[in-house]
């Protein structure tokens, strides 16, 4: 590859000129449905950006309807060398969720849209939420051709409401490592940082090679262990980005039981991949179980009748025959499902036959002393 097009110094992205024909180094990805609220703060974070490179953002909008497009065409005619808009006219994000309850997860593109992007690099960022640094796309830059071994890098990130007001850090002040490998992202990690903050190689992507764990579900998780099959995902400490909580967000407007169906359903769909499996069967059927055990307490209400009432409904959740098979099997072998679901049937039993012994221990105490002529 031939050396990048560069600057001496870094210039706002909207003030600089490159020769026609050049081609971008970073592709900012930026995806859009119903944020026309909010769509020009991440629009103008992108512009205020500083960069020694040339950039170019593409926004795709999942066919909104409260204008959103509309603010994307009006970018798109006043910056028409920096941006490229995919307007779709049918919703694309509920027309391929595999279940309904995955509608209330954070579906990415599929891997052929973003390795169609032009640049080496690629920078994500959703619609309602927005970067706040000018030069966080140069220090990411920086740091990935510094590191040639990482895949991607993210950073911190602020979490704010509707109206802009800080609320805390990204998942209440968690302490990031430096690196994480691929078993790390999977089990550890888990995409626990902002999308926003997410800087990768495009050629991470292995185009034409997309794992069925990322077509079948391509989400943050997924994504990260795509991306980390060529290298490690590192972190470099500074705040770069904000996410917006507010009651139109696709995950914090999802129950908790919501959102547990939607990691069960992730780690199933890992367990599916045969490389997965392979390397990583008991830490993936350790956090399967761990989601299966807080869906089923989200059911159970006391009692035998209850527990195979909620047992019931945690297997209802699986619709693809394969996943049945390798539930059974690894909630048998590992013994980690099992164990929690007869424990506590052992243990909701047991507590049933000592009210009854004593109710029926108490009623004939009772008795003995209110019949006339009984025992004194």
């Amino acid at each position: 590859m031939g050396a990048a097009p560069s600057l001496p110094h870094p210039v706002r992205v909207a003030e600089q000129f490159w020769p026609d024909g050049t081609e971008p180094v970073v592709s900012v990805f930026c995806m859009t449905y119903n944020h026309a609220a909010f769509v020009e703060d991440a629009l103008q974070g992108f512009l205020m950006q500083r960069t020694t490179f040339p950039v170019e953002i593409f926004v795709h909008d999942d066919a909104s309807t409260d204008g959103t497009a509309e603010i994307l065409k009006a970018y798109a005619a006043s910056y028409p060398k920096l941006f490229r808009t995919v307007l779709q006219v049918e919703n694309q994000w509920s027309k391929h969720a595999p279940h309904r309850f995955l509608r209330k997860a954070k579906l990415l593109p599929p891997a052929a849209h973003l390795s169609e992007q032009r640049g080496e690099f690629i920078a994500m960022c959703e619609g309602d939420d927005f970067w706040v640094d000018p030069m966080k796309l140069e220090k990411q830059f920086r740091f990935m051709r510094e590191n040639p071994s990482c895949a991607g890098v993210f950073h911190r990130c602020l979490v704010v409401d509707a109206g802009k007001r800080q609320i805390s850090d990204f998942w209440n002040g968690r302490e990031y490592k430096a690196r994480y490998s691929q078993k790390e992202c999977l089990l550890d990690l888990g995409s626990a940082y902002a999308t926003a903050s997410l800087f990768f190689r495009k050629s991470s992507l292995q185009e034409g090679r997309s794992p069925s764990y990322y077509r079948k579900l391509p989400c943050d998780h997924t994504l990260d262990v795509f991306l980390t099959e060529s290298g490690d995902l590192a972190f470099i400490d500074f705040v770069g980005s904000a996410y917006r909580k507010h009651p139109g967000g696709v995950w914090w407007s999802a129950s908790s039981l919501e959102q547990q169906k939607i990691l069960a359903e992730r780690f199933l769909c890992f367990l599916s991949d045969p490389e997965l499996r392979r390397r990583y069967s008991r830490g993936l059927v350790a956090a399967l179980s761990g989601s299966y055990r807080s869906i089923w307490w989200a059911f159970y209400k006391g009692g035998p009748a209850s527990w195979m009432r909620a047992y019931a409904r945690v297997l209802g959740l699986i619709r693809d025959p394969a996943h049945y098979i390798w539930f059974a099997r690894y909630s048998v072998s590992h013994g980690s499902v099992v164990r929690f679901t007869l424990g506590d049937l052992l243990k909701s039993g047991l507590r049933a036959i000592a009210k009854r012994i004593l109710g029926l221990w108490a009623r004939t105490s009772w008795s003995a002393q209110d019949v006339p002529g009984g025992r004194q």
